[in-house]
């Protein structure tokens, strides 16, 4: 008997991590309904077509829960049960976690869809006998939905506590210069750790109430290793996405800054504000750090 526990032997012995994924053919009519009924919405208990052959199992836990040293403490590993689609039905929102339900990847050459609705949690007992009596294959995703699956899944519970007056105004402008300023900061990759110089994109209002009208400041933070001239084609963009914002919108712009580096942003400055959800744009370049909060 292993002195490890059973989260323990999943994550060292199997492999079994964030992103690690599995076929879970081998399961029988009876397995396959006692992982449907770990379902929150019991009308979908009965939906065994979601977990019929060729449904992909997905592990939506992060590995600090997964190889818990004590199985009393965290007994069991969150599981997205995803279907086969067609690459025509593949939407980009679904894949850069634009959207909280689903979930768009690829994995050996066909595409799949997690939906919130169809997360089911095993024990990690119960899972380690299915793997090791089945001889389940354990594999993982690639790099870019690695980092994308952690923020999709944590982003249903972590959207922007900004009022739905202001972000219907943003919004509509966020498509124009989100991108441009992605394009204008981006780094050559062999020379840097990271793909952007842009942090994090941070917004502060003079009220969190649902309103008409609202004084804002938008402000962007820069990595210390960004060039000058990179920094004034930054701040031109974003001067100009505060203009456009108050034309458009009837709100003032009341920014004092617009950008500025790391050292020279203190953290009471950065408590003002609240860090505006840019994961999307950030992931379709392969940069998680634009998108990990730096409150």
């Amino acid at each position: 008997m292993s002195d490890l526990s059973y989260g323990q032997q999943l994550f060292h012995d199997k492999n079994l991590k964030q992103a690690s994924c599995f076929f879970c053919d081998s399961l029988d009519e009876a397995g396959r309904q006692e992982w449907l009924d770990s379902l929150p919405k019991k009308d979908l208990r009965s939906k065994l077509q979601k977990i019929k052959e060729g449904t992909l199992c997905l592990v939506i836990s992060q590995n600090c829960d997964i190889a818990c040293r004590d199985d009393k403490l965290d007994d069991s590993v969150e599981i997205a049960l995803c279907q086969k689609i067609r690459a025509k039905d593949v939407h980009e929102g679904n894949t850069f976690v634009r959207s909280v339900r689903k979930f768009h990847f690829e994995f050996n050459g066909n595409f799949y869809e997690a939906n919130v609705d169809y997360i089911v949690t095993i024990k990690k007992e119960h899972l380690l006998r299915i793997i090791d009596d089945n001889h389940i294959e354990i594999e993982k995703l690639n790099k870019e939905y690695c980092q994308a699956l952690p923020f999709w899944r944590a982003n249903r519970y972590f959207r922007s506590a900004l009022p739905d007056a202001f972000n219907s105004k943003i919004n509509n402008l966020i498509k124009d210069y989100i991108p441009k300023l992605v394009e204008v900061a981006k780094v050559n990759k062999e020379e840097y750790e990271f793909s952007n110089f842009i942090k994090s994109f941070y917004v502060n209002l003079d009220t969190l109430e649902e309103s008409d009208y609202y004084e804002f400041e938008l402000f962007f933070l820069i990595r210390d290793e960004t060039p000058d001239d990179i920094s004034i084609e930054i701040q031109d963009i974003v001067e100009d996405f505060a203009t456009a914002l108050a034309e458009s919108s009837g709100f003032s712009d009341v920014s004092e800054i617009y950008v500025d580096k790391e050292t020279n942003t203190s953290v009471g400055y950065l408590s003002q504000f609240i860090r505006f959800n840019v994961d999307s744009y950030s992931l379709e370049q392969g940069d998680s750090d634009f998108t990990n909060a730096n409150q």
